[in-house]
């Protein structure tokens, strides 16, 4: 009996060797899944990149509008879909450091424009005050005291 059950041993493992799936020695990378609507998130990313360096060109507001975006996105998606790209391909593994700096990165500039604003401010009322000062100061004997309009006019 022992030789009639090793007979059916190798009966159904010659079957299942014929009937088994073949076996790929490389595997394909897993892809990740491509995003719901890609030409959604190719005008967000313009979007975002148009704010990010609108504090230092502010016409980008005028030229980067919702519909030349989208003009743009619809355009791009055949693009990228021909050359198998997606817009998390095209961030990579750096897709939220990308996306911090969006954000961070205009109210940076707008921080350093106020800043300079202000530096200016105080530049501009220093120089107004040694004016004020040098009329305010009691005339010495024998020494010219020069009018204050001339230290304004060089500025």
């Amino acid at each position: 009996m022992s030789e009639e059950l090793a007979a059916l041993e190798a009966e159904a493992v010659a079957v299942d060797a014929v009937n088994a799936p073949p076996v790929d020695p490389q595997p394909e990378a897993e892809q990740p899944p491509a995003p719901a609507n890609e030409q959604a998130e190719v005008a967000g990313l313009i979007t975002i990149l148009a704010g990010l360096f609108a504090p230092v060109f502010p016409s980008l507001q005028k030229i980067y509008t919702p519909d030349t975006v989208n003009q743009i996105a619809a355009a791009a998606v055949p693009v990228m879909a021909k050359r198998g790209w997606t817009t998390g391909a095209l961030l990579g593994k750096y897709a939220e450091e990308l996306a911090l700096a969006a954000v961070a990165v205009p109210v940076a500039l707008a921080t350093w424009q106020g800043i300079k604003a202000d530096i200016d401010a105080a530049k501009a009322k220093d120089k107004a005050e040694p004016a004020k000062a040098i009329t305010e100061q009691p005339a010495t004997p024998g020494v010219a005291v020069p009018d204050p309009a001339t230290f304004a006019a060089r500025g």
